[in-house]
């Protein structure tokens, strides 16, 4: 063993070294070869011209496909989804499908044989492509056309079993599901005879609406009752600072007096009906408020006076009379309504022990109506299906008779490497021939077959100029050899 191939660990774990060395080393191996290149190149182009002259004799075939794409059917799928596209792929060409197409071809061959002549492959996630080869266009075009149309078959007699399945399973579900539906009806019947209200869930119903629309009058007379309560109030307030009487006529008196009083009864008539922000309030307030002022410095004349009733005073004793009847009319209708409701809420309460059992029995019965029109729907949907073949694919390129034909590739190949491997054999043979007398030569091919430590080997001291290589790959085994060369 030479020390670029010693690996102390290998004699620890007790496992057995590799071999060093190469059994031939190949500038050896290139020195034998060099000399008959030329006999190799004429071997290669003689090979290679035999090759060229064979090709036109390779047979031709002629191929057919056609491409289906998978649809499927909702009805045949169920929740299960669409299933996978290789398990058509391998259904395509099984024995059990070459078989009916050998018989109905009338051809003498066995089945591996015609399975080597068809081919199915995945085109895509939902499409496959079958293909039929042989050796004319005519024949290759039957053949697709037959394991198209046995593969579509036995896909349409595959879904007709099992439409018929579905269809029995169906009858039955709907069998049971009509027998639940007429015990739920009988159930609900019974419950409406025994309670004396046919109409129980109807009549709480009526009665929820008729409750709705009763509190909706009552928030609208209380919202009433609050604004006339507020108008009254308003009212009430500008009346007590309404004078009963007015200053009708004067002979003597302040000048000031007459447009006072004046500026008063307008503001209570605009505080009537406006409010305190109004501008016309604060606007007459302010005038008020001036000929007041103005008053105290005139002299005030006391004279004869005519007095009347105040006219404003008395609209809005009227406004306030007629808010006052507004409010006791709204408390009344409130009051009704009230009435109402509880009457309203006495009669629920009565349908509260009842309405239960009547809603269990009521949803009961639809979800069996529902599951009977279900079941019946797809029972129909069913019969419909099975009235005309489902094979679940659809034919995107139907066979036709190829125009062209193509070269039968495994020939094709081997003539393509024949050259090549015939060109190998004769080295080999010329390597052996060399090689008979079992003599090794170049260190490597020593350490493989003395299966021992070779540093090198050299021609020197037979040639003198020698020395200074053989001394240079001494030193490198050295170096390599990290202490442990040996010489």
């Amino acid at each position: 063993m030479d020390d670029a191939t010693y690996d102390p660990s290998l004699e620890e774990l007790g496992a057995k070294p590799r071999r060093p060395g190469l059994p031939l080393e190949p500038r050896r191996a290139l020195r034998i070869l060099l000399p008959h290149r030329r006999r190799l190149g004429l071997v290669f182009a003689a090979a290679s011209a035999f090759a060229l002259l064979a090709s036109f004799f390779v047979p031709k075939t002629y191929s057919s496909e056609a491409v289906l794409l998978y649809e499927g059917s909702p009805l045949l799928e169920g929740e299960g989804g669409k299933p996978s596209i290789h398990a058509f792929v391998q259904s395509a060409v099984a024995p059990s499908r070459l078989g009916p197409v050998r018989a109905e071809l009338g051809w003498d061959v066995t089945l591996d044989a015609l399975a080597t002549r068809v081919e199915a492959s995945r085109e895509s996630e939902s499409s496959i492509r079958l293909s039929a080869t042989a050796s004319t266009a005519e024949e290759s075009y039957v053949l697709a056309s037959a394991v198209l149309d046995e593969f579509l078959g036995h896909q349409a007699a595959f879904n007709a079993k099992e439409l018929e399945r579905l269809a029995a399973e169906n009858d039955a579900s709907l069998e049971r599901a009509v027998a639940r539906r007429d015990a739920a009806q009988a159930a609900f019947d019974a419950f409406r005879k025994r309670s004396g209200k046919p109409d129980l869930l109807d009549e709480k119903e009526q009665l929820l609406k008729r409750a709705a629309t009763l509190r909706s009058r009552a928030d609208e007379a209380a919202v009433e009752i609050a604004a006339q309560a507020a108008l009254i109030t308003e009212l009430e307030q500008a009346r007590e600072e309404l004078p009963k009487q007015i200053v009708a006529t004067a002979t003597k008196g302040s000048a000031i007096d007459a447009p006072l009083a004046k500026a008063r009864s307008d503001l209570a008539q605009a505080r009537a009906t406006l409010s305190e922000e109004h501008p016309r309030v604060q606007a007459l307030k302010e005038r008020v408020s001036n000929l007041q002022s103005q008053k105290g410095a005139h002299r005030v004349e006391i004279g004869e006076q005519t007095l009347m009733a105040n006219p404003a005073r008395a609209s809005v004793e009227q406004q306030l009379a007629s808010a006052r009847a507004a409010l006791a009319a709204a408390r009344e209708r409130q009051a009704a309504v009230e009435v109402l409701l509880a009457n309203i809420q006495r009669e629920s309460e009565a349908l509260a022990p009842a309405e239960g059992e009547a809603r269990q029995a009521i949803s009961e019965l639809d979800v069996a109506i529902a599951r009977a029109e279900t079941l019946t729907a797809r029972g129909a949907a069913l019969r419909d299906a099975m009235l005309t073949p489902i094979t679940g694919f659809r034919v995107l390129s139907a066979p036709v008779v190829p125009e062209r034909a193509k070269k039968a590739m495994p020939f094709v190949l081997f003539l393509v490497a024949l050259p090549v491997l015939v060109l190998l054999i004769y080295a080999f043979a010329l390597l052996v021939r060399a090689l008979r007398e079992l003599r090794v030569e170049a260190p490597r091919e020593v350490a493989w077959w003395g299966n021992g430590p070779v540093l090198g080997s050299s021609v020197w001291p037979r040639q003198p100029d020698a020395l200074d290589d053989f001394v240079d790959e001494l030193e490198d085994q050295g170096v390599y050899g990290a202490g442990r060369t040996l010489v």
